[in-house]
């Protein structure tokens, strides 16, 4: 093929080149490096011969003005970088090897032991309905090895039952998923620290819990399979799991209150141009 110029063959040719590269993104990305290669060697000759060759004062312009053309050229470079966003896979729920929880407040009365708690027991509208779904969907399953929760810190007024926290209740939680869902309650753990709550006001305190609850699964040798169940507890726990959820070998779930399908949220940081 001819060209009516050499320009035209030069664009054809950096076209090829820019192609070659992957597109525009490593077409420039190169392109910026060299540059900013070659303004770098400038500006360290230029300094060379302005201090060992005795240059003229005028001279000092010229380092100057490399060092200007650098940081120029640096904060393009940096503009065109790609640039990490979150993209959040949902589908039903695939069976966990444990289960990070908050637990709410219930309106359930429990029979007195050793009566063994029964489903009736528990109101089909409670706060403690939803995650029992979901621990069943993975007890059933065969993969479930260990519960972790999360309880609410008192708020000073043990008078007012929306103040007293949750904590008390790690007990009677732990009994009713034994007996209604069959995971042992030795199974059933809370972070030492957080032994009488976390403050679901706090994302600081949040955080730390979710961190120890975290270590604790280590601990017994699970890194992968974790779900962070974020149907119980406030809103903030759900946002602070969300960070959480970035974590290698974690993903988050929820129970419909629709339908009461198991849904997982799966979230990753992939690199956009």
């Amino acid at each position: 093929m001819r060209y009516r110029s050499k320009g035209a063959a030069l664009i054809v040719a950096l076209r090829a080149v820019q192609a070659a590269l992957g597109g525009a993104g490593g077409f420039f990305a190169l392109a910026g490096t060299l540059t900013t290669l070659a303004a770098l060697s400038w500006f360290a000759d230029a300094l060379y011969r302005l201090w060992f060759e005795a240059r003229p004062a005028w001279w000092g312009l010229v380092p100057f003005l490399a060092l200007l053309a650098l940081v120029f050229l640096a904060t393009g470079l940096v503009r065109r970088l790609p640039r990490p966003a979150p993209v959040i896979e949902e589908r039903l729920a695939r069976p966990a090897r444990a289960l990070v929880l908050f637990l709410s407040p219930t309106r359930a009365q429990l029979p007195p032991e050793p009566e063994r708690v029964r489903p009736e027991h528990i109101p089909a509208n409670d706060s403690w309905a939803m995650p029992l779904v979901a621990l069943r969907k993975h007890f059933d399953a065969g993969t479930l090895e260990w519960v972790v929760v999360i309880s609410s810190a008192g708020q000073g007024d043990d008078r007012d039952p929306r103040k007293r926290g949750t904590w008390h209740l790690l007990e009677d939680f732990r009994r009713v998923v034994a007996d209604l869902v069959g995971l042992p309650k030795e199974r059933i753990l809370t972070p030492p620290r957080f032994r009488y709550g976390a403050n679901f006001e706090s994302a600081a305190e949040l955080w730390e819990a979710l961190d120890a609850a975290l270590a604790l699964l280590h601990a017994q040798g699970v890194r992968t399979g974790i779900v962070i169940d974020v149907t119980g507890g406030t809103k903030l726990p759900a946002v602070v799991s969300g960070v959480a959820g970035l974590g290698e070998g974690v993903r988050l779930e929820y129970v419909s209150t629709v339908d009461k399908r198991v849904f997982e949220y799966d979230i990753r940081m992939r690199i956009h141009p």
